[in-house]
């Protein structure tokens, strides 16, 4: 069995950390494409990791910035691809953008049958400090609701036909899902909404 590290980065100096804590086989960095790759931090941080460790093989996954719905769905991605691989998957979230670790973090809570770990290194001490793994999945009739009103469905009547549920189940449903935060009170289905759909 390989083992696969996911990692988000800047300066590099946390993924190293990661890189020497864990041995991995791979490295998966999640970053975004820089206006300029010369100027770019993390593009150089890669560089000189893949000058440092020339064993390893070292992909750039390139992904949003700020769109954290978008950020999960590309790591559940590289998640899945690397589990039928056979590999054991560690994620990594010490460096990088904020919204790109919290991406990474909540991939992990949807996947959390399929990984290992998720792993912030302190920065004084490079000891890794393992991240609780919280639930994201939702009942299927939720997940059901959430499909239905981000395609347009937000009539209770067609959820109800839909899901062949009762009205008073359906309408007790939508009140857990607005006070959950995954739909609003207009029927909008939120980033949290869509992230709980992966």
């Amino acid at each position: 069995m390989f083992k696969t590290l996911i990692s988000t980065i800047y300066e590099g100096n946390a993924t190293n950390a990661a890189i020497i804590k864990f041995s991995p086989d791979k490295v998966v960095i999640i970053t975004s494409k820089p206006k300029d790759e010369k100027k770019s931090t993390s593009r150089k941080s890669i560089k000189d990791m893949k000058d440092k460790y020339k064993t390893i093989k070292i992909e750039i996954v390139d992904t949003s910035v700020y769109e954290i719905p978008k950020i999960v769905y590309d790591v559940c991605k590289v998640i899945d691809r690397e589990n039928k691989l056979g590999n054991e998957v560690l994620l990594h979230i010490s460096e990088g953008r904020k919204t790109q670790s919290l991406g990474v973090l909540f991939a992990g809570f949807i996947k959390k049958d399929k990984i290992a770990g998720v792993y912030y290194f302190i920065e004084e001490t490079n000891k890794a400090l393992p991240m609780p793994l919280l639930d994201f999945k939702l009942s299927p009739t939720k997940t059901l609701i959430l499909k239905e009103i981000a395609s347009g469905n937000k009539k209770v009547a067609n959820i109800i036909k839909k899901t062949k549920k009762s009205k008073a189940m359906i309408y007790a449903h939508l009140n857990e899902l607005k006070k959950e935060g995954y739909i609003t009170e207009n029927m909008e289905i939120t980033d949290a909404g869509k992230i709980a759909r992966l």
